[in-house]
């Protein structure tokens, strides 16, 4: 073989001839610079491309951070917005809440405060000239008891007043006796049974309806002075002998008894024994002026009735 045979390299498009490395050592030399540059060349074009793309993922990587880092502050500070704002809410409800019981307290005190002058000045109005009548002492007013003859309960006054007439137009007289939700008719008082019954046989046999029943009322307390306290207490066996006395047609002798009774009562009577009293007046004069039976009847049973009212 031909130890001069060249070797054809071809770089970027251009041909060169190189010697065998055997025998043309030195022009291989001599261009080794040329090549090996290039190669050298490409190298580093690779090498700064792969460095501007490191750079540039370096540089993408540090954005990404930077945009996750804002967004995590931005959420930061939107939640402490939020946890502020709750927090004034809920310190504004607690307060409101604490505002408006104290003024519901001071308008509950000056209610109180105002219904206990409206009470105080209610009760000087009432009293009145009363006032140095009442001081405070006690006195137990008695229970009263007798028969009746009773002739309807109604639940209303017009219904007592018409059958009150229907009674009169049959020759009886009735008042009403009120307690509240009910309306007694009562025709006659009597202190025994019998009595109460011989008057409602007397009313049946006319066509009315009657019955005779034990009344009575209860016991209860009221405050007097001392002299009005003494004058009351000698009232239940004054009326007590009265109904008898009427019922037996011997009641003569208790105008006089009713009429030192009734001179004998204090001054400064408080209202409702003063009308009390004006009622234990008429019944002096009906005996005085020879009233029926029947009439006698009904103004004791007034009586009586405001007795337990005083």
């Amino acid at each position: 073989m031909d130890n001069n045979n060249k070797i054809t390299v071809k770089i970027n498009n251009k041909k060169q001839n190189k010697q065998d490395s055997k025998n043309d050592s030195r022009d291989y030399l001599s261009d080794r610079p040329t090549w090996f540059e290039e190669a050298a060349s490409l190298d580093k074009e690779e090498i700064e491309e792969v460095d501007v793309f490191e750079k540039n993922s370096h540089l993408t990587d540090d954005s990404s951070s930077e945009k996750i880092k804002s967004k995590k502050n931005n959420n930061s500070v939107v939640k402490a917005f939020i946890f502020t704002a709750c927090g004034a809410i809920g310190i504004s409800v607690i307060l409101g809440f604490i505002i408006l019981k104290m003024f519901v307290e001071i308008d509950d005190q000056d209610n109180l405060a105002t219904n206990d002058r409206i009470s105080s000045e209610a009760t000087s109005t009432n009293t009145g000239a009363e006032t140095e009548v009442v001081d405070g002492e006690s006195i137990t007013l008695e229970a009263l008891q007798a028969y009746v003859v009773q002739v309807g309960v109604f639940s209303t006054k017009e219904k007592a007043t018409e059958w009150q007439d229907k009674i009169a137009a049959s020759g009886y007289n009735a008042m009403v006796w009120n307690e509240g939700d009910q309306l007694r008719l009562f025709v006659g008082i009597t202190p025994t049974e019998e009595g109460a019954k011989a008057i409602a046989s007397d009313m049946e046999a006319k066509g009315l309806e009657a019955y005779a029943r034990a009344w009575s009322t209860t016991e209860r307390n009221a405050a007097f002075n001392p002299q009005v306290i003494e004058w009351l207490q000698t009232f239940p066996t004054l009326w007590t002998d009265t109904v008898q006395a009427v019922n037996q047609d011997s009641d003569a002798e208790q105008v006089e008894v009713w009429t030192n009774w009734l001179e004998a009562a204090p001054e400064g009577l408080p209202e409702s024994v003063t009308a009390w009293k004006d009622s234990i007046q008429k019944i002096a004069t009906m005996i005085t002026e020879g009233e029926s039976r029947e009439n006698k009847q009904l103004q004791l049973l007034e009586v009586w009735q405001l007795y337990q009212n005083i």
